[in-house]
């Protein structure tokens, strides 16, 4: 994580990471490259995804 991009995050002001970008079920996401969270790509503008889940993979409670 970017320290300075993280302290833009949490004024709001997220970027993606362009070497995380992926096109997954029809759409383009990638995560911000401060906080981690998912972000999706809509008409010409990324935002943070509606789901607000971060990138990394939780594994299920056993």
């Amino acid at each position: 994580m970017n320290i300075l991009q993280l302290l833009r995050c949490a004024k709001g002001h997220h970027v993606r990471s362009g070497r995380r970008a992926r096109f997954v079920n029809g759409r383009r996401e990638s995560v911000c490259r401060g906080c981690g969270r998912k972000m999706v790509k809509e008409d010409q503008y990324w935002r943070l995804a509606d789901d607000g889940g971060t990138a990394q993979e939780t594994q299920p409670a056993t």
